[in-house]
């Protein structure tokens, strides 16, 4: 499909933006409101949408949304309940993803994922948001309708209950799986992080180096800079599944989610993408580049863009996204993270076009800006 210019096209492009800091907590953050303000320059620079359109929640700046619970899921509301036929919706998250025991028995390794409001202790019990909630709120969203969402946290692979995926960590790269791998409980520390074997890469490489998913939060804020590592990551935007309480269907909060189920409908007609910075069982780092932190699923990102340009399907931007992060992987050989990809029965990444290819006709064409230019990322 070739681009059409915003000019001439009646479709609505509404966008919601999260970056939360965690400012004043012993889980701070610097990278998540760098990485929204890029996603929202992104959206109205380079894509069509209105400023106005595009709200953003941070607790970094008092001049945007507070992205307490209460806030994001309103705004997500809103986000999904203005969509017509044919519209474009997007959703960026960055900050901290966590993991609470699975108390409906809808996960295969026995825990829910999870979002982590900046008001999440608030309250006596924690004001996460579960990735059940935010699968059965898609069901609100017109069947005409197109989403696209980045979610750059841990434990992102399935944050949106989707049925199919694009899986390279798992050795996937089909365009169709009708169904998730089977997921085991996994073994977890008593910091909550899960402890994995080392990936097949690192096992390779013979190294004896515990993987980033294995080391606690204050071992990776301590880690020290070694020489010969022209990049290294920072902090991991996890929250340890002890620091927080689940939540099920059943509790209190029911009354803000839809009603009937806390599951994504097999029958959901919206066109639905979703670009995860890891799987369920990985945490997602942050770098320094120029100076400024970002998560690494976002500087992939950019870069992919920056490659291969905005008028590509959705596949194919997801491969490049994959191959930056490999390259990152390459500086960084104990990264144990890979982006995921999870869709709607209704879309097909194979042929449907970024944003439906409504691209505005004074957008720039991708070009290898990276491969000219050495990595400017340094430790945070």
């Amino acid at each position: 499909m070739g681009r059409s210019t915003a000019d001439d096209s009646t479709t609505k492009k509404l966008a919601v933006c999260i970056g939360i800091t965690y400012k004043d907590t012993k889980y701070s953050l610097d990278g998540p409101y760098v990485d929204t303000l890029w996603y929202k320059n992104l959206l109205v620079d380079d894509l069509g949408f209105k400023p106005s359109d595009v709200r953003v929640l941070s607790d970094a700046d008092d001049k945007t949304i507070f992205p307490s619970r209460e806030n994001i899921l309103e705004n997500l509301r809103w986000l999904f309940e203005s969509a017509s036929e044919g519209d474009q919706l997007v959703l960026t998250y960055a900050g901290h993803g966590s993991q609470v025991e699975d108390l409906n028995g809808d996960e295969n390794d026995g825990f829910d994922e999870c979002l982590v409001p900046a008001d999440c202790w608030a309250r006596d019990e924690p004001n996460i948001i579960l990735d059940d909630e935010l699968g059965a709120m898609l069901s609100i969203i017109h069947p005409g309708a197109y989403l696209t969402c980045f979610f750059d946290c841990c434990h992102s692979g399935t944050m949106l209950e989707l049925v199919h995926c694009i899986d390279p960590n798992a050795g996937n790269l089909q365009d169709k799986v009708e169904k998730r791998p089977d997921r085991k409980k996994i073994d977890r520390k008593e910091d909550g992080f899960a402890a994995n074997k080392p990936s097949a890469d690192q096992s390779n490489t013979g190294s004896s180096t515990k993987s980033l998913i294995e080391e606690s939060t204050t071992e990776l804020l301590d880690r020290i800079r070694m020489p010969h590592e022209e990049l290294v990551p920072g902090r991991a935007r996890s929250v340890p599944t002890e620091q927080l309480k689940a939540q099920s269907c059943k509790t209190k909060e029911a009354k803000v989610r839809p009603p009937s189920v806390c599951k994504s409908p097999q029958s959901l007609k919206a066109k639905v993408f979703k670009f995860g910075a890891c799987t369920d069982d990985q945490t997602a780092m942050e770098f320094v580049m120029k100076g400024e932190a970002h998560g690494a699923m976002s500087i992939c990102v950019k870069r992919a863009f920056e490659k291969v340009g905005f008028d590509v399907t959705y596949r194919a931007l997801f491969m490049e996204i994959h191959r930056q992060q490999q390259r990152l992987k390459k500086k960084v050989p104990k990264m144990d993270q890979a982006v995921h990809m999870t869709f709607s029965p209704a879309a097909d990444p194979q042929t449907d076009m970024f944003l439906n290819g409504e691209i505005p006709s004074n957008t720039v064409d991708g070009e290898d800006m990276c491969a000219s230019r050495a990595c400017e990322c340094v430790l945070l």
